[in-house]
């Protein structure tokens, strides 16, 4: 795993990636995860500049919960670039770290309190695992992926799970002078039709009502002539999309920011070199 200091290197172009199971890369490798792909794909379209994509992703986060990960840890590192991976069962209350992690920490005898040991909460890859896999989500189960995005969507009590989350990013980002992109990833279900059109219409206008710039791999053609069913990370399993649906995820990315961005990732970070 990798360890990243606190303060980039000089001439690094920083992204910190927010998100859930998908940004965390729940079934493929961490090298076939797309922050990982998306790295690589700067370093190659720009040698002579470093870039690093910091994976904060945990596994049955909502957007709430994202946007507290940026508070806690991401705003730490102080990147260039914010990246909001937003999936259609992100307006869901899943349960928050603490309940993910407390309890291992309990059975691993550092104790029965509120606060979990830091050795559960730094900067690691075990954190993850501890919210990804020890504790399963309590987001809905792939074969719910289907419904619940329309019930979620339209019942304010979880929409405002969204709207909350965003709100409180944006200020954030603000505060530290640093740009949000939102990336709306697809369900891995039919693309034609794609029944979540309006869902996704939803989630852009929300995005940019925050000054966030989006990104939609699927209006953008990043699976022109495929159908969703063909990145699913298993069989049915219609919200985790295995390795080749992460490279193109990745690859999308990395052709929005260089169109978008072009004069800053061919610089240093702001404020480095």
């Amino acid at each position: 795993d990798r360890d990243y200091s606190l303060t980039a290197p000089p001439g690094t172009f920083r992204i910190v990636a927010l998100g859930d199971s998908i940004t965390y890369g729940r079934g493929v490798s961490r090298q076939e995860g797309f922050t990982s792909v998306l790295e690589r794909l700067l370093d190659d379209s720009n040698p002579n500049r470093r870039h690093e994509v910091l994976n904060l992703g945990v596994g049955g986060y909502n957007t709430i919960q994202e946007s507290e990960q940026y508070r806690v840890r991401g705003r730490k590192y102080s990147p260039d670039l914010v990246l909001l991976a937003y999936v259609l069962n992100d307006p869901f209350p899943a349960a928050t770290a603490r309940q993910f992690v407390a309890p291992v920490a309990a059975r691993a005898g550092t104790g029965g309190g509120l606060e979990p040991a830091p050795w559960a909460t730094s900067w690691s890859r075990l954190a993850h695992l501890v919210g990804s896999h020890m504790h399963e989500p309590r987001k809905p189960e792939p074969r719910d992926a289907s419904v619940q995005p329309l019930v979620y969507h339209h019942q304010p009590k979880t929409w405002n799970i969204v709207t909350r989350g965003m709100a409180d990013l944006a200020i954030q980002t603000r505060q530290d002078g640093t740009p949000v992109v939102v990336m709306i990833v697809p369900l891995w279900v039919r693309f034609d039709p794609y029944r979540f059109e309006h869902v996704h219409t939803q989630v852009a206008q929300e995005a940019r009502k925050h000054g966030f710039a989006v990104l939609d791999p699927l209006r953008a053609g990043a699976f022109a002539g495929t159908d969703g069913s063909a990145y699913q990370r298993a069989p049915g399993d219609e919200l985790h999309p295995n390795a080749e649906g992460h490279r193109r995820l990745a690859t999308a990315i990395h052709d929005f920011l260089r169109r978008r961005d072009r004069d800053a990732l061919a610089g240093a970070g702001k404020a480095r070199g």
